[in-house]
């Protein structure tokens, strides 16, 4: 977030990787808390779908949104956001997949690695209220229909297949199991 504490490159440098070193950064959408290091990160491309970019790129979006114009809209004015439309590898063991409905072009990312998987969903929950009822509209919805459609199929195929799987709104990495109608929870 704007104004936030510095805590990535801080973490970044534990890890024994400086910000240099990024080359890829995925976007699952473009709220202003998952785009506040753009640009941050000077041998990198940035990837968005372009659903939306579309949405999201048009004068009044922008007009409204500084976050967009002063983190988002250089990067695409440099050549540096590449545009995705379908499910895309976009580096070995790193593919991006189309899940709309909070925002147009909102996409989850699926890492693998020697057999192992993780899957980073973005916002297609925000709230585990969503995850015990994923009919639960967030305000931030976009698509409020397709959003609840998304994070059913989702969510069901996650908790079927029992993947690991990181939420941009709740602590650590978990997995999804049935639990009645809906789905709960269980960090790992």
């Amino acid at each position: 977030m704007p104004d936030a504490e510095p805590q990535l490159p801080r973490e970044l440098a534990q890890a024994l990787a400086g910000v240099e070193e990024i080359d890829l950064v995925v976007h699952t959408h473009l709220h202003v808390d998952h785009v506040g290091w753009d640009g941050a990160f000077p041998n990198a491309r940035y990837v968005v779908h372009a659903d939306e970019w579309s949405f999201f790129s048009t004068e009044e979006s922008l007009a409204g949104r500084p976050h967009l114009r002063e983190k988002v809209l250089p990067l695409a004015e440099a050549g540096l956001l590449a545009l995705v439309d379908a499910e895309t590898l976009v580096a070995p063991g790193v593919r991006t997949v189309p899940t709309p409905g909070h925002t147009p072009g909102h996409m989850s990312v699926w890492l693998e690695s020697g057999g192992d998987e993780l899957v980073v969903l973005g916002d297609v929950v925000v709230h585990e209220a969503q995850v015990a009822d994923p009919d639960l509209v967030y305000v931030s919805d976009i698509e409020a229909g397709q959003a609840a459609r998304t994070r059913k199929q989702l969510l069901g195929e996650l908790a079927a297949e029992g993947v690991p799987t990181t939420v941009s709104h709740f602590n650590g990495t978990g997995r999804f199991v049935r639990a009645g109608a809906g789905f709960e929870w269980k960090p790992l």
